[in-house]
């Protein structure tokens, strides 16, 4: 396939091209027409897992209700503490961060919604089909929330992956495809791939079978995404801990490498 960077990919399609690659499928084509129960997208036999593929479309920047949340949890303090001068900002940097924070705070329960019905969907899908022995991977890729850079989104889910509740999930994969990061404009545009592990309160570390699943996977993803991206010699994957996330941030346009 060959496609320009500026053009957007079918995350559907790109993920049933590369699922195939590593022989997983998709359950919806082993169930039946009628069935009755949310299912996650794909299943990995050999590697004993199902996939939900999560999709984050919404850019809250775009939307007056958030940006409306956003005003209100920052008007008092804001009003408190901004100062005037010559009709310039002058805004301390203790009330940025904490504007930041507002930020978290204000899109952290669509996170936690998206993982939550993950775990249900992928909870139902054992146990119709009968697959006790899978485990799960949670998917997320982002699409269009510019707010949610890379080390954002990392934090949320870390923080929605704390409890015992989400017994289905045994990992959570963030990753960008059309809507790419840099460190600056002058730099390259930068596809990540980071893994998560949802470690049980009764257990002090990950499961190393899961993480070695997780990790061939995350390599194969390397190899896909290479097939459909003219990468220049300095386009480095992000993956784990090569690198520190929060100097990255998300590109509003992608444009196509030169």
């Amino acid at each position: 396939m060959s496609k320009k960077q500026s053009e957007y990919f079918n995350m559907e399609s790109f993920f049933d091209e590369f699922m195939a690659c590593i022989k997983g499928r998709r359950v919806d084509e082993i169930l039946s027409s009628k069935v009755g129960f949310a299912n996650a997208d794909y299943q990995i036999n050999d590697a004993n897992c199902l996939i939900e593929l999560k999709t984050l479309e919404t850019n809250q920047a775009e939307e007056s209700v958030f940006i409306k949340k956003l005003a209100s949890l920052n008007k008092l303090p804001f009003e408190k503490t901004l100062t005037f001068d010559n009709n310039n900002h002058s805004v301390p940097d203790d009330l940025f961060k904490q504007f930041l924070g507002s930020i978290e705070d204000a899109i952290y329960p669509r996170i936690k919604k998206v993982i939550t019905k993950a775990n249900k969907q992928i909870r139902e899908t054992k146990f119709n089909l009968g697959l006790d022995s899978h485990f799960g991977i949670v998917w997320i890729v982002n699409e269009r929330s510019i707010l949610l850079e890379p080390n954002v989104l990392k934090n949320l889910v870390v923080k929605a992956l704390d409890t015992n509740s989400l017994s289905s999930i045994q990992a959570v994969i963030i990753s960008n495809v059309n809507l790419h990061v840099t460190t600056s404009e002058k730099e390259n545009r930068h596809l990540y791939w980071v893994p998560i592990f949802k470690i049980d309160k009764d257990k002090e570390e990950v499961d190393e079978v899961i993480w070695d699943i997780v990790h061939t996977i995350g390599l194969a993803w390397n190899v896909h995404v290479r097939k459909h991206f003219k990468i220049p010699i300095k386009f480095k994957t992000i993956s784990g801990n090569e690198v520190k996330m929060t100097d990255f941030y998300n590109l509003i346009e992608n444009k196509e490498y030169q």
